[in-house]
């Protein structure tokens, strides 16, 4: 199962985003700490650009992990949040 949501409806404001950016399309795109917690999930598109993720309870310059898997191939980069 999922969840779709929007930060709005968290009562929690966004705090940063992921930076533009593009990886694998139509992929499964994963956001972790450095330490590997979670913090959330969204999908490429068919050209694989992710769209501008909101985050919330993470600070703007904080580096997180980004994979993507298209249920093949993964691709895993450290972005610094926005």
């Amino acid at each position: 199962g999922w969840l779709e949501t929007v930060a709005s409806e968290t009562g929690r404001g966004a705090a940063s985003a992921l930076p533009k950016m593009t990886t694998l399309p139509n992929a499964d795109v994963r956001v972790v700490t450095i330490d590997g917690l979670p913090i959330r999930g969204t999908r490429s598109d068919a050209e694989g650009a992710v769209p501008r993720t909101a985050l919330v309870d993470v600070a703007q310059g904080t580096k997180v992990i980004v994979t993507a898997f298209d249920g093949e191939r993964s691709e895993s980069n450290v972005v610094t949040t926005v």
